[in-house]
């Protein structure tokens, strides 16, 4: 299960829950005009995930076989963003927009 904690305070000063990263559960996906996934399983135990996109490209959830399309959820470069994990996903897969590069996942 995810863990909360109140470490990260908004503009009044006042606590808001955070989610705290789970140890060794990060994950590389070098993407390129081929879909490419991660190699390793997300914990069972994993609720969302933080992904950050080096380049441009487009991802998709879903089991061992998942693939990537250009009609697939859009993210843009150096812009993270929390994603719940859905039910029933293992693996997360990407594919460029224009060019390769880098799908930085981490879990929580």
């Amino acid at each position: 299960m995810t863990k909360f904690i109140d470490l990260v305070k908004d503009v009044n000063n006042n606590p808001f829950p955070a989610a705290e990263p789970r140890d060794e559960k990060n994950h590389t996906i070098a993407f390129t005009g081929t879909t490419a996934k991660n190699s390793t399983a997300f914990d069972a135990a994993s609720r969302m995930v933080l992904v950050t996109p080096k380049q441009d490209c487009f991802i998709r959830f879903g089991g061992t076989s998942v693939e990537a399309a250009n009609t697939d959820m859009f993210l843009v470069a150096n812009e993270p963003r929390y994603l719940k994990i859905p039910k029933g996903a293992t693996h997360i897969a990407a594919i460029q927009l224009s060019s390769g590069g880098n799908l930085y996942v981490t879990e929580f």
